[in-house]
């Protein structure tokens, strides 16, 4: 679990906000992250293209079709397998060339850094 950096606290649990008549609810913090300039132009991309949607910033979701897609890669990492085909339809080739090529260059620039750092430095978005 990342660090998370606040002078007034120590501890790594959200700390509880009242709201209300006696209830609490937790109350979330940011962390900083550093990303290879691949990772965040492959990410502001995949927003673009409608990733996440929503009526408001604070009142996003991820696209239906993007949070099976999670779903799956959570069982692949959690022991599960792929079938051989996932896709109903295939996307845009263009865009889906871009993509392939922007994860590749995502992966190459972000070993690079860590590489030369000696240690995870950045991280890969995927």
């Amino acid at each position: 679990m990342p660090t998370v950096y606040n002078k007034k606290r120590t501890s790594r649990r959200p700390t509880k906000t009242r709201t209300g008549a006696g209830s609490t609810m937790p109350r979330f913090e940011t962390v900083q992250v550093q990303l290879a300039s691949n990772a965040y132009m492959y990410l502001r991309r995949a927003f673009e293209l409608g990733a996440l949607e929503g009526p408001s910033i604070g009142q996003m979701k991820l696209h239906p079709a993007v949070q099976q897609l999670m779903q799956a890669i959570h069982h692949v990492l959690a022991g599960g397998e792929l079938e051989d085909r996932l896709l109903k339809n295939e996307g845009d080739p263009a865009i889906v060339e871009e993509l392939e090529r922007r994860m590749k260059q995502v992966i190459e620039e972000t070993n690079l850094i860590n590489d030369e750092a000696g240690f995870y430095k950045a991280i890969v978005a995927f």
